[in-house]
């Protein structure tokens, strides 16, 4: 026959206490969790080498060593006190284009400080706004 040694005696005996301290605890205490907070969708889109990463990496406190540019997707949450926005970063902006029909609601942010790329974001500007010329979304609550 196996006997528990002492030791592991000793360790069951504390973990049992700590979990009926803790349940002590959260009944006195605690309320129950906290209630959860709205997530919101959120697309990211702007010119190759605009910086999206980079946004994003900085709003999630990670390290920003290691970035390299994005190829396809990229998923981020990025938690804030009163909100989670799940951020979808698109590699570019062309692949913004196929899945413009499914917004239910835009911000666009554009930036134009390289002068090699103006004529880029010239063209990427009137392309968005064409599409709100065609299309106005329902407005959506935030």
């Amino acid at each position: 026959m196996d006997y528990m040694t002492v030791s592991e005696r000793i360790q069951i005996t504390f973990a049992v206490c700590r979990i009926a301290i803790y349940t002590c605890f959260r009944a006195l205490c605690c309320k129950g969790p906290p209630p959860p907070r709205p997530e919101y969708d959120i697309v990211c889109i702007g010119l190759t080498g605009s910086g999206k990463t980079t946004l994003l990496t900085q709003l999630c406190s990670e390290s920003q060593d290691n970035i390299v540019p994005t190829t396809g997707f990229n998923i981020k949450a990025v938690p804030f006190q009163t909100a989670i926005l799940n951020v979808k970063e698109l590699g570019g902006i062309k692949k913004y284009f196929e899945l413009e029909p499914l917004a239910r609601g835009k911000r666009w942010i554009l930036q134009a400080t390289s002068l090699e790329n103006m004529d880029a974001v010239k063209d990427s500007f009137s392309k968005l706004i064409n599409l709100l010329d065609e299309r106005e979304p329902e407005p959506v609550q935030m």
